[in-house]
């Protein structure tokens, strides 16, 4: 008797693949009048972080994502389902604005399991409407998978887990980054962090590390209005 083996696998193959593939737009859906408010679990930073999309901007002959947060940080971004997840600016409080050029692709529309995507791009810094010199922004985000996200409020049980590692190389040559576990839950975007920010010393040795953890505890997605605990 011939084994069936083979057939089964044809069958299974598709929905395994199925399974192992991710459309970053079912869980980072995130647009204009959106806003998420976390509790950061650091005993350095005890205050709530908004972070929100108030508008659309205008670059060049497009239009893009306006995000900002409490922290004074800012960000042209764009999430479609044909370029994926794109900056095209990165505003730092009392550092100016990176600006990317021609912008950065940190994500495709579709992401892999167990995949690392790697990019890279120069930008110029732009303070007070002037240059102030120029460096280079680094991403390696790996894709980690479906799993839940656990919190004290309330536990997500489809969430798209991504680990960010991102370094910048800045004018005056020293390298800064962070890394950070995030989980995005399904029709609703990123609901946990955990991570750290640093710098990397000569020997690529990260020094002046501040950890951060937070969970979100409301927000404002598609119109619908979340708070926990409820």
């Amino acid at each position: 008797m011939k084994s069936s083996l083979p057939f089964l696998l044809l069958l299974i193959s598709p929905l395994v693949q199925a399974q192992l593939t991710y459309n970053i737009l079912d869980y980072i859906p995130n647009g204009v009048g959106d806003s998420l408010v976390y509790e950061q679990m650091s005993s350095l930073t005890p205050d709530s972080l908004l972070v929100a999309w108030p508008s659309l901007r205008a670059l060049r002959k497009d239009s893009v994502l306006y995000r900002i947060e409490s922290t004074g940080g800012r960000r042209y971004e764009t999430l479609d389902d044909t370029l994926g997840w794109k900056i095209y600016m990165i505003g730092l409080p009392n550092a100016g604005d990176l600006v990317l050029q021609n912008g950065l692709g940190i994500l495709p529309p579709v992401v892999k399991h167990g995949e690392t995507y790697r990019s890279s791009a120069p930008f110029t810094v732009i303070r007070d409407g002037k240059k102030q010199g120029s460096g280079t922004l680094e991403y390696a985000i790996t894709v980690e998978g479906n799993d839940s996200s656990q919190t004290p409020f309330r536990n997500f049980g489809d969430c798209l887990v991504l680990n960010t590692l991102s370094v910048r190389t800045d004018p005056d040559g020293i390298r800064r980054g962070y890394q950070l576990k995030e989980w995005y839950a399904r029709g609703l975007g990123l609901v946990k962090m955990a991570g750290e920010a640093f710098t990397l010393d000569h020997r690529q040795q990260r020094v002046r590390v501040i950890k951060a953890a937070g969970i979100l505890v409301k927000g404002k997605v598609g119109g619908v209005s979340y708070h926990w605990p409820e």
